[in-house]
Order: structure tokens, then sequence, then C-alpha cells
């Protein structure tokens, strides 16, 4: 499946993607779904409660990099690492639009819709969800894609990273957004998203800089070469 939209400013130009997204689960599963949303809702302390509305608000591309800061013991934030920061904004602006092109195919009710006894925990008046556009998630696409680039940026920290990377989608369920198959074929979109990504050379060449920006930071470099210094801008 090809993306449609802005596509052109990623690595794959629109190009098809090898994941075939299977028809959204039945009356008998979404039902079960139901059920397992409202346990995660009640099971969910104040910790992860909090963090599933924080999480909800990274609505534009960049914004869920800053939520594995914790994760990356690190601070991920233009002023520090640039290059990494606009490699993942623009990575995460394509894999938003495939994952909005599949929403378009798939026109999934979400689960508060179907269930209105299940709160929703956040909707911002600016970024309204979609009550149609529930499969994939968008959220759990961008934020495993996210923590797939950054385990290989950090791999002391790539369990925890990767493990960060399936909260965010999980705290999409937590918050009452999408049913868990939702979260979970978004999550494959964004595997399929990061091995196609990953054969082509403009994004191993930013990920190469990305590499070599910590390695400035870390002080085992002394400057970006020059054609990585230009990334900061792309």
């Amino acid at each position: 499946m090809a993306a449609t939209g802005q596509a052109q400013s990623g690595y794959l130009s629109n190009a098809p993607l090898p994941f075939a997204l299977p028809a959204p689960p039945d009356e008998a599963a979404t039902s079960l779904e139901s059920t397992i949303v409202q346990a995660s809702q009640k099971a969910a302390g104040g910790p992860q409660a909090d963090e599933a509305v924080m999480d909800a608000q990274a609505f534009e591309p960049a914004q869920p990099i800053t939520r594995f800061t914790d994760a990356a013991r690190a601070p991920l934030i233009a002023e520090q690492r640039p290059v990494l920061v606009a490699f993942l904004g623009r990575a995460l602006g394509e894999v938003a639009t495939y994952s909005g092109t599949y929403k378009n195919m798939a026109e999934r009710a979400r689960l508060y819709v179907e269930e209105p006894a299940i709160p929703l925990c956040y909707d911002n008046p600016r970024y309204p969800l979609d009550p149609k556009r529930s499969y994939p998630s968008g959220h759990a696409a961008n934020g495993y894609a996210a923590a797939l680039v950054l385990a290989e940026i950090f791999p002391a920290r790539r369990e925890e990273i990767l493990a960060r990377g399936l909260r965010y989608g999980d705290n999409r369920v937590v918050c009452g957004a999408h049913h868990p198959s939702d979260v979970l074929e978004g999550q494959l979109l964004a595997v399929q998203y990061f091995k196609a990504a990953s054969l082509t050379a403009a994004f191993r060449e930013a990920l190469d800089c990305a590499h070599q920006e910590e390695a400035v930071i870390e002080k085992k470099l002394p400057a970006l070469p020059a054609g990585c210094a230009t990334r900061k801008l792309k």
C-alpha cells in the first residue's frame, strides 16, 4: 500500500510498504476488546494514567520524540540533538501519512463510540479525534517507529526504549482512544516502515549522521562532518 498525501518529504517517496492491513476484528472480538480496555483503565495507576494523557497530547510528528527522554536517559530536544530530531521528525511524518492512508481504508469506529461507557482521557480541539479513523493507531505507529530508531542510537538503552515504545501504544488503550488491535496493527506498521526505510540510502545516511552527532556529544568526535551538519535544517 502506497501512502497518499504529504509523503514526498519522507524517505520512501510514497513507495508501497510490504504491509497488508487485515480487516478489523469482528463484533465478537470487538466486544472482548471493550472488556480489555475497561480492565486496562481500571488497572492503570496514577502515574500510567498521567503518562497516557501526556502521550495523547503528542500530536505533531516530532512531539513523540521527547516522550522517550527518560527511556534514553538523554534530552531528546532540538537544542541538543538537532540532527536526530530532524531525522525523526521527517520519518515520523511519513509514518503518519502511511497510517492515515490505512485509516481511510478501514474506517473503523473508535471504541468509545461503540461503547460510550469507556471514557476518553484527552482530546485536543485543535486535533480532534476522527470517530471513524481508529484502525490502525497512528500514535502506536509513530511511537514504535521512534523507538526502533532511538534503539539504534542508544543501544545500551535498547530494551528500555523498545519497552517505552510499546507502552506508548498501550497508553492509547488506557486513554480509551483505541482498541488493542488498533495498537498492534500500528506497531506492525512501524516495523514494516522501519525495515523498508532502512533499505534506502537517504535513511541510512540520516541514521549514520545521528550516530555521529551522538559521538560528538559523547566527545568521541570533535565535530560533525559537514554533510551531517546540513541535516540540522532538513
